[in-house]
């Protein structure tokens, strides 16, 4: 009889932990992923001045009225009269969100001389900013027009935080809304599996 070999090809044993792993890793590749809604806000805006007068302002009304208050504050260690007039939109350019990006300004200056007047003086420029952690997303429509939003994602169902009023299993009275988070899996570090149920979501 000729001699036959045979190749055992039976699993290797494997423990008990990688078994746990191994079926755990199957069911997340099985699931669908998690789906995350955004939020949209439109940005504010803040204005500066290119001439030199520190700060920012949630307004061009009042960054004129802060570059004002500046030279005036310049005119009396000089001796002069400095005022910011005809304040008008800069046609160079861009609109964002329907505002004007720079704004430009003339300065009269009056001291024992007759006044002069420098136009433009300098420009009053502004930025969309978005909430703390956000940054703004622009968007070219034309060669002088943008459109900027704040963009916040938000994962679909997140773990809730520690709910002090909470009532039930939990509740928020609030809302009425019921939050339930199941810890399914923890193994090595960073592998965990959790389910959370959020009745408001569908």
């Amino acid at each position: 009889m000729l001699g036959t070999s045979f190749i055992d090809q039976s699993p290797a044993p494997r423990s008990s932990t990688a078994r746990a792993v191994l079926a755990a890793l199957m069911l997340f590749c099985a699931l669908p992923s998690a789906h995350a809604y955004d939020v949209y806000i439109a940005p504010a805006f803040l204005y500066g001045d290119g001439g030199g007068a520190p700060g920012t302002w949630d307004s061009q009304a009042a960054a004129v009225a802060g570059i004002q208050a500046y030279w005036d504050a310049v005119g009396r260690e000089f001796n002069r009269t400095y005022t910011v007039t005809n304040v008008r939109p800069d046609p160079a350019s861009n609109t964002v969100n329907g505002v004007r990006q720079r704004a430009l300004y003339d300065m009269v200056v009056c001291s024992a001389n007759p006044c002069t007047t420098s136009s433009p003086f300098s420009n009053i420029g502004s930025v969309p900013v978005c909430p703390p952690g956000i940054y703004p997303t622009v968007i070219q429509d034309s060669p002088t027009s943008q459109t900027a939003y704040c963009r916040q994602i938000f994962p679909d169902a997140q773990p809730p935080p520690k709910c002090e009023s909470c009532v039930g299993n939990p509740i928020y009275p609030a809302t009425g809304q019921k939050v339930q988070v199941e810890t399914d899996y923890v193994g090595v570090p960073g592998l965990t599996f959790t389910r959370t149920y959020r009745s408001n979501v569908g």
